[in-house]
């Protein structure tokens, strides 16, 4: 089977719980697993519970113009890290993992 790059993206505490046994699961079958963690409540406490490994991209922002801009800087981290990383799958619940692939490539 070939060894594919996987970009999860996690930006809720909820994702945590969603995401996890497949990012076992995927890890134990040999793919690259590439988690970018939200500071968002308790979301990145939950991963380090779990014996998830992240990169911290962003924290949430109290006001409409601190969510854009941070909504700017996420999109950005991320394509990067998609472009770093060679990843051939990309998975989250937010539109900068969209964003992210639309401008990757």
């Amino acid at each position: 089977m070939r060894r594919l790059n996987i970009h999860i993206e996690i930006g809720h505490p909820a994702h945590v719980h969603l995401f996890s046994p497949l990012i076992h699961e995927l890890r134990e079958a040999g793919h690259g697993i590439f988690v970018f963690a939200r500071d968002k409540d308790c979301t990145l406490d939950l991963l380090k519970a779990k014996g998830i490994e992240y990169y911290g991209y962003s924290r949430a922002k109290g006001t409409r113009l601190g969510n854009m801009r941070e909504l700017a800087y996420r999109d950005w981290k991320i394509i990067h890290a998609i472009r770093r990383n060679d990843v051939h799958i990309a998975l989250g619940s937010s539109i900068s993992s969209a964003h992210a692939t639309l401008f990757a490539n």
